[in-house]
């Protein structure tokens, strides 16, 4: 195995006799991602992350996630390189799932986007972080590409009969939705409300409309024309977007307490979570 300790967390890489190289584009991915999300989102909370090659002929390009253990296939071996291989790309996008659905969890059954649109597209957004000037084209071939002309892309792993169209509509033309709305909002907001997100659903079971909602509170801009082009749900379909606003004692709190809140569109049900800070979902 190879190792190396990042901001507290020991990461190792286990590979198969003659495969050392591989390994070592995983743990480079590892701790690039470990680091990278830790200064722009939420902290790795655990001491260990392993990734583990694993015997899977046939299996060619296979990454499997859980917490705390990542699996590769073997047959990603001849893709060793910089974090801009295919082995590279593949790693930090299982890691990017030890928090996007490790730590901030999600229902992978029926909206599978919230995780894998959120990893595929953040895969991608650290190889431009790096300032890889390949960023661009493998964003081109690998995403923009591939996509089919228009799909929904809230649907449940149950509306695919193959691999292909799910990881086409849910992964990649995830990813596109978001990269619109980084583009939209600019790199400061989008980052300010991904982290809010992130931070506020640590520990959670996280809706689209917490996403959803939270990017729409750090934005004057209008996201509701791009949300409906990639999503059907109905609160997104208005002209103007959902816009709530809350007021509540600053103070520290003892027993029952009042929030007001106004809205600019009627509300059927509100989801309050308290804790050092305040999150809403309407």
């Amino acid at each position: 195995s190879v190792s190396q300790v990042v901001d507290g967390v020991n990461v190792s890489a286990f590979y198969l006799p003659g495969h050392e190289a591989i390994a070592n584009t995983y743990l480079k991915a590892a701790v690039e991602t470990v680091s990278w999300m830790k200064r722009t989102l939420i902290p790795y909370p655990y001491r260990n992350l392993h990734i583990a090659e694993i015997n899977a002929a046939g299996t060619s390009t296979v990454g499997q996630e859980y917490p705390n253990l990542i699996l590769m296939s073997d047959e990603m071996a001849s893709g060793y390189g910089g974090l801009d291989s295919n082995g590279g790309v593949l790693a930090i996008h299982e890691v990017a799932h030890q928090f996007y659905y490790g730590i901030v969890g999600n229902d992978q059954l029926y909206e599978p986007w919230l995780d894998e649109a959120i990893v595929t597209w953040l895969s991608y957004h650290l190889l431009r972080a790096s300032g890889l000037p390949s960023f661009s084209w493998i964003w081109q071939a690998r995403v923009v590409n591939p996509l089919p002309p228009s799909q929904t892309v809230n649907t449940s792993i149950y509306d695919y009969a193959g691999d292909n169209p799910y990881f086409s509509v849910v992964y990649r033309r995830g990813a596109l939705f978001l990269e619109e709305l980084y583009q939209a909002m600019g790199e400061e907001a989008f980052f300010t409300a991904l982290k809010r997100y992130s931070t506020a659903l640590s520990g959670r079971i996280a809706t689209p409309y917490a996403l959803l909602d939270t990017m729409q509170a750090h934005t004057e801009v209008n996201l509701n024309p791009i949300i409906r082009r990639y999503f059907s749900y109905p609160r997104y379909q208005a002209s103007e977007p959902l816009r709530v606003s809350a007021k509540y004692p600053r103070q520290e709190w003892s027993g029952p307490v009042k929030v007001a809140l106004e809205s600019n569109a009627p509300l059927r049900e509100v989801q309050v979570f308290v804790d050092d800070s305040f999150y809403m979902l309407a």
